[in-house]
């Protein structure tokens, strides 16, 4: 396969036909949603038309009844005679059994006012108004169109007073308060956020279901208006000033030149294109549900199985031989699967043995150089000068005897290191091949530390300072590895302190055992190191109190002897205040303190170990 090309698995060509079947169900769903959708749209259309004729019909039957009382009101005496107390009068009891009239007022022929309900207000220039003009003229009622008086919106219905015949002699009127006026619209059923508007023909908005929020607003640009002026009645969507898209039926009236619009909320046709969508979208999931678990099952039989193998191989070959693959089945896959786990399984105890084969070669390696580098730098010194000794004493020009008995003695101490250097190493071969040379018996500490005194502190007397409780009673023990034991603690003691800076040896009884502690005010030790001083050859590097380089072998001898003798051996220090070193040993007096036979290997000297760490 071509580098970048796209491979198709089984998966992906099950997603694929899943895909190809769902599609023509989600056409079909999308299709009968639009046409849910459509019909909710009209029927929304209808509802607001119907509601638009019916608050028309209502709106021209008030206008019809308005009509027919100015006609009973304009034949009354009173009215005709045009006489002003008993016209007032009666004006006055009309508008208090009308409270959408906002005047009723007597005019004559000339516009002059006879009475009126509201006299300081009621259309002193009503005789220049087309209204009453239509009206003398007419002899019918005429509509003005919307006036403000008193700072409010009124409409005037003029109706003509005969006198006897069919001469004129006067005008009635009546101004409906439009706020009044929208007391007379209503409506029932509609949804929420529908209106209901009597808007003039130039677009003006004079009465409303919410008079406060839409009288005095246009409708002018509207595509409302210009389908009211193309037709009596029908419907369109459009925006309305409140910035809310409707559906609106509009129904023009016969008693006046208004228009009646209901408007019912777009979000209403939307709700049932969201109802179409969920209704699809769940039955959607509902197939997309079954399919999916129809691929589940054979993605889990076939495709994910094979996957899970391959996955485990590829592990396999990364070098990952420690996991295995998690597929328990009894078929050809999962004979497959154990058969990889079986060789993963024998691959990693191979890796495994070679490893630790190799880390043994390893660790073999270092502890060889480490040693042939630490026996070699301490047994070159005490060599070298043997032979400047010896090269001395051979030399004819020198016969002063006190010199040659300087050579003598400085070849007997270096031999003597020497022999010290050979013993040490010969203890770790032999504490390394697991035969520790002890010989257990009841000893007396007091008498193995002075021992231990006069030889790892041969220096000023006084310095190590020994300090015996009264009641100790023997230990048991090697006399010969305990004076090593202290004798290495005492050097190290004096090695790691300043010259005046005295050593105190204690011993005292601790239970049912004997503590020996070594105590000095050297360098101290870090936390961090205090159990690595145990091992071979690690030396702490520190302060510019160490005398001696050492091999870094006295520590680790001393705790082999202390653990071969039944004792243990521990540090308490901190850097600048000094070390603590503590043996504590079985009291003989304790039968069977000591699980450690007697009569073993015995070493040669009380000599030897001594400032070895």
């Amino acid at each position: 396969m071509p580098r970048g090309a796209r491979r198709w698995g089984i998966a992906q060509a099950l997603a694929g036909l899943i895909l190809v079947a769902l599609l023509p169900f989600v056409a079909l769903e999308l299709f009968r949603g639009a046409e849910d959708v459509g019909r909710r749209r009209e029927a929304v259309a209808v509802q607001a038309l119907a509601q638009a004729s019916e608050e028309a019909e209502t709106m021209d039957d008030y206008l019809r009844f308005t009509e027919r009382f100015l006609a009973t009101l304009a034949d009354m005496p009173a009215v005709r005679s045009l006489n002003p107390e008993e016209a007032e009068a009666l004006l006055h009891a009309v508008r208090n059994h009308n409270p959408n009239y906002a005047n009723v007022f007597l005019l004559d022929a000339q516009g002059r006012q006879i009475a009126s309900t509201v006299p300081a207000v009621s259309d002193p220039a009503a005789a220049e108004r087309p209204y009453f003009q239509q009206a003398l003229e007419t002899g019918r009622v005429a509509l003005s169109p919307v006036l403000t008086e008193e700072g409010r919106a009124v409409v005037v219905l003029a109706h003509p007073v005969m006198a006897d015949g069919d001469t004129p002699v006067g005008v009635v009127a009546v101004a409906l308060n439009i706020a009044r006026l929208s007391s007379v619209i209503g409506y029932v059923g509609l949804p929420r956020g529908s209106v209901v508007l009597v808007v003039q023909r130039d677009g003006t908005i004079i009465a409303a279901d919410e008079p406060e929020v839409w009288v005095g607003r246009s409708l002018s640009g509207s595509p409302l208006l210009m389908a009211a002026q193309a037709r009596t009645r029908g419907t369109v969507s459009a925006v309305l000033p409140d910035g809310v898209a409707r559906v609106a039926g509009f129904q023009a009236l016969t008693q006046a030149p208004w228009l009646l619009v209901a408007a019912i909320p777009q979000a209403e046709v939307d709700a049932e294109a969201r109802r179409s969508l969920l209704r699809a979208g769940q039955q959607f999931a509902l197939v997309a549900l079954a399919t999916a678990l129809l691929a589940w099952v054979v993605l889990r039989r076939i495709v994910l199985p094979i996957r899970v193998v391959v996955d485990g191989a590829r592990a396999f070959a990364a070098g990952y031989l420690n996991r295995r693959i998690p597929l328990r089945r009894r078929d050809e896959l999962g004979d497959l699967a154990e058969a990889l786990n079986t060789m993963a399984s024998a691959l990693q105890r191979q890796m495994a043995e070679q490893a630790a084969h190799a880390a043994a070669l390893q660790e073999l390696h270092r502890l060889q150089t480490e040693f042939v580098a630490t026996a070699s730098h301490e047994l070159r010194t005490p060599v070298t000068a043997i032979r400047t000794y010896a090269e001395a004493l051979l030399r004819p020009d020198i016969t002063d005897a006190a010199l040659r008995r300087a050579c003598l003695e400085g070849i007997d101490r270096s031999s003597a290191r020497l022999a010290a250097l050979v013993r040490t190493l010969l203890d770790v071969s032999r504490i390394d091949s697991g035969r520790v040379p002890v010989t257990v018996r009841a000893v007396d500490a007091g008498v193995v530390a002075r021992a231990a005194i006069a030889q790892a502190a041969p220096g000023p007397p006084g310095r190590v300072r020994l300090e015996l409780a009264p009641d100790v009673p023997p230990v048991r023990a090697d006399p010969e590895r305990l004076e090593d034991i202290l004798a290495n603690l005492i050097a190290n003691a004096c090695a790691y302190s300043p010259p005046e800076a005295p050593v105190e040896v204690r011993i005292a009884r601790d239970g049912a055992a004997v503590a020996i502690a070594v105590r000095d005010e050297g360098i101290g030790i870090p936390e961090e190191e205090q159990e690595r001083i145990f091992e071979r050859f690690y030396q702490v590097r520190r302060g510019p109190q160490r005398r001696s380089g050492g091999s870094g072998l006295g520590l680790y001898i001393a705790r082999a002897y202390a653990e071969a003798m039944g004792a243990r051996i521990h540090v308490r220090s901190r850097p600048g205040h000094g070390s603590t070193f503590t043996v504590t040993l079985p009291a003989a007096d304790q039968a069977g303190a000591v699980d450690v036979p007697e009569g073993g290997e015995t070493g040669a000297g009380g000599t030897g170990i001594a400032a070895r760490g």
